[in-house]
């Protein structure tokens, strides 16, 4: 159901919010495998570069990203 992909989505926001970028890097990326028909996706995604921006993982970073640009 979607309340409980709705559900996965905070938990991620909330690891991010607390500062545990990595943890959440982990949320994000399960809750777009585990939820692909999400409309909460194209969020995740953007999330995902976040916390590799955080991480200081820039490379990964501008990958992810990049495709959200089109």
């Amino acid at each position: 159901p979607e309340y409980v992909a709705g559900a996965n989505f905070q938990g991620a926001v909330l690891s991010y919010e607390a500062g545990k970028f990595g943890d959440a890097q982990t949320k994000f990326t399960a809750f777009v495998k585990d939820y692909p028909q999400s409309p909460l996706v194209p969020e995740a995604q953007l999330r995902i570069g976040a916390t590799l921006v955080q991480l200081k993982n820039f490379n990964e970073a501008q990958t992810t990203l990049t495709p959200l640009l089109e």
